[in-house]
């Protein structure tokens, strides 16, 4: 069997030469591609302070540039589930290598095409699998005949392939004295598919073979393949097993007696638990709580952080979880990648209570009394051959594999007999194909990229709010509420990031009661507003959908969408809107708008930035007023994404942070919310010198014969007016 040499734990860099090679070789073009831009954009550095042809040149240089670095910072951070992000493999391109440096791998593929058309070559068994997909989402699960065969079909291609790939690798393909996982053969796979000098996680082979440690009574060893762990999160919890409370499980397991003590007798039978006559010696007691799933059968959780038994875990590196963004990027590049008509289609996997199926250290297991990426990794590698095949992203143990519909049931099949091969239970009940697909809670559609909020999940946030809201004033809410409404307006504000302000109450009446230890709390002003923004919010079906662009803050191609540059004095403000569409007939005097105002002439001004007399304190709220002007002319143009210059640093952190410390600002920014209340749009500003700022500077300061004479055959003036009076209104 092949040996990793040195213990991945001791090694200084987790990248290999080839990893740090692809790294500095992306750095290196988006370092060439800057600096072209810069290039460009030193030319029109120089140019008279009133040539507005070239300063919508420098402008449009500028939003490129940056929202190139905007997608290079965001690619960054993302993460498929299955290592940290700067370690992450998202196609076959991310590799960089020649698979025939790999002398396995060609084989280990083979024999893998093999055996998926040892499964699919049962003709009645493919024409069942075939009609199975064609079914909506919710009925695929009720095929349990058609998944029976399935299963049967690929649990013996599966132990074929575990015995061909196990005289290739020289590994066994037993399963470990701890579980059915096969640890050899894990880790034979993991080092014959890894790139050349590239650096793998084989210590979770050892872990599950003698039983994992949660990092108590020793602190878990670092891999390098994940983000460093930075301590606890919520601390101050525990129990005592001499508490009567201890000993009583939550109130949400109460109408579910029998169905708790059933779930909890079958985790015995199976081996994952065992019936204790007394507590081990220094255990921890954890209590349960009891979820329903959508199908009716229960969900049992074990609230490891109020037992305590979270902050005590130590360890170097903690998980990095796939999220919306990761699906969002998945889908984009598919659907650019694939060719032009062809379907894309979601596969959804799932392995069965995946928890259980780890051993736990005997020493540990004291700490955990009641009253899979490694896979994923070797997968995408022996997969990675075809652009067809698509891709794939792991929350857990939950698999979303998006492919083509013509290699839909292969690509199934292939990742099926991987993790059978490899020891996993698969929950066949959990499988689906389909276009409509669930993923972090929320449903895709993948013919147009949206995604949405469920109906359900909406309902019970909906329904949460309207108890905060008529506790206002009159009683007191139960933390549980509190933490149970902020956790579920944190995950819904991912399709809405507009409204991401709109929390700051809600997390600081929860850092207040955590911090005194309240069970009960006053709901004040500022929750109670922001939680009627959000109960309005969810009230409209057509807020519950965004799109994919919108997740990730941009668009392909990178070079579209609107730019607005704006500026505002002590007299009056001013901007422009352009296209940006990264063609040389793009950014042309005839395809701008401007836009001009004079405090003087428009009271309505006065409405959106009250004050007796204005004063250069006042130079924030009117910069990002100019702002928000351009970005709804350019939304009400239909752009999706926009991109603001402005010479304000207040401005540019509020449009990027959706909130500021001036009351003012916020209330502006709310402003916009409310006229333009859809999501699916996307704004982010970038900081520009005043000093190079002329045309806006201009706009805002100028008479209108200046105007009249620099700007005659430059782009077209909208009237402002109507627009100001739109935010007014907003808030009436």
């Amino acid at each position: 069997m092949v040996q990793d040499e040195v213990p991945l734990g001791r090694r200084r860099h987790c990248r290999s030469a080839d990893a740090r090679h692809r790294r500095n070789t992306a750095r290196r073009e988006r370092r060439f591609r800057r600096r072209d831009l810069r290039d460009a954009v030193a030319a029109d550095e120089h140019c008279p302070d009133m040539d507005p042809v070239k300063l919508l040149r420098f402008y449009a240089n500028q939003a490129t540039a940056f929202r190139l670095r905007q997608k290079d910072k965001c690619l960054g951070d993302l993460s498929d589930g299955s290592a940290k992000p700067s370690a992450c493999h998202w196609f076959e391109s991310d590799y960089g290598q020649d698979p025939g440096l790999i002398s396995e791998m060609p084989l280990l593929r083979s024999r893998l095409h093999s055996a998926v058309s040892e499964v699919l070559q049962d003709s009645s068994l493919h024409q069942d699998l075939l009609r199975w997909m064609d079914l909506p989402r919710e009925k695929q699960s009720a095929e349990t005949a058609t998944l029976r065969a399935l299963a049967s079909a690929v649990s013996g291609a599966a132990g074929k392939l575990a015995s061909s790939w196990s005289k290739l690798l020289q590994a066994p393909a037993t399963p470990s004295s701890t579980c059915s996982i096969k640890t050899d053969l894990l880790r034979a796979l993991l080092l014959a598919t890894k790139g050349p000098g590239e650096v793998e996680d084989t210590l979770i082979c050892d872990e599950i073979a003698r039983g994992c440690r949660i990092g108590i009574e020793q602190p878990i060893t670092a891999t390098g393949l994940w983000p460093k762990d930075h301590g606890p999160k919520h601390t101050g919890y525990g129990l005592s097993i001499s508490a009567a409370s201890s000993w009583r499980n939550y109130s949400s397991c109460d109408p579910f007696t029998q169905e708790v003590v059933a779930t909890l007798q079958s985790e015995v039978l199976k081996g994952h638990m065992r019936v204790c006559s007394s507590p081990p010696p220094g255990s921890v007691l954890t209590k349960l709580a009891c979820v329903v799933k959508p199908s009716g059968a229960i969900r049992l959780i074990d609230d490891l952080r109020r037992s305590g038994v979270n902050e005590r875990v130590r360890c170097d590196e903690t998980i990095s979880l796939s999220g919306l963004s990761a699906a969002a990027y998945i889908l984009s590049e598919m659907r650019r990648r694939i060719p032009r008509g062809e379907k894309l289609i979601w596969i959804e996997s799932d392995i069965s209570s995946a928890f259980r199926h780890i051993p736990v250290h005997v020493e540990d297991q004291k700490y955990l009394v009641n009253f899979v990426d490694a896979v994923h990794r070797v997968t995408k590698r022996l997969l990675s051959d075809d652009v067809d095949c698509g891709t794939g992203m792991i929350y857990v143990d939950d698999v979303g594999w998006v492919t083509s519909l013509p290699r839909a049931l292969e690509v199934m099949v292939s990742i099926l007999l991987v993790e059978e091969s490899l020891g996993l239970n698969i929950a066949y009940e959990k499988l689906h194909i389909t276009y409509r697909p669930h993923n972090l809670g929320y449903v895709w559609n993948l013919e147009d990229l949206t995604v949405t909020l469920p109906d359900d999940k909406r309902t019970k946030i909906m329904s949460d709010l309207s108890e905060v809201l008529a506790s206002y004033s009159t009683s007191t809410v139960s933390s549980l509420l509190l933490d149970r409404l902020t956790g579920r307006l944190t995950w819904a504000t991912q399709i809405a990031p507009m409204y991401g302000s709109e929390l700051s109450p809600f997390y600081a009446l929860q850092a207040s009661a955590r911090k005194h230890h309240l069970h009960r709390l006053r709901v004040g002003p500022a929750v109670a507003h922001s939680a009627r923004v959000f109960l309005d919010l969810l009230q409209q079906p057509c807020m519950a959908s965004t799109t994919a662009s919108q997740l990730l803050g941009w668009v392909s191609p990178d070079t579209s969408g609107a730019v607005v540059v704006a500026d505002a004095s002590l007299t009056g403000l001013g901007g422009v809107v352009f296209a940006l569409d990264g063609t040389s007939s793009g950014c042309t005097p005839a395809s701008v708008e401007w836009f001009q105002v004079t405090y003087a002439d428009s009271p309505l001004v006065q409405c959106l930035v009250p004050g007796d007399l204005l004063t250069s304190s006042d130079i924030g709220p009117l910069e990002l007023l100019a702002s928000v002007v351009g970005v709804v002319r350019a939304l009400d143009r239909g752009y999706s994404m926009v991109t603001v210059l402005s010479d304000n640093v207040a401005t540019v952190a509020c449009i990027n942070r959706r909130r500021a410390e001036s009351p003012r600002m916020n209330e502006t920014m709310r402003r916009l919310r409310l006229l333009w209340p859809s999501l699916g749009y996307s704004v982010i500003s970038e900081h520009i010198e005043g000093k190079v700022n002329h045309l806006a500077d201009f706009l805002s300061r100028s008479s209108s014969a200046e105007r009249d004479q620099v700007l005659a055959a430059f782009g077209q003036e909208f009237d402002v007016q109507d627009l100001l009076r739109r935010l007014v209104i907003a808030l009436s």
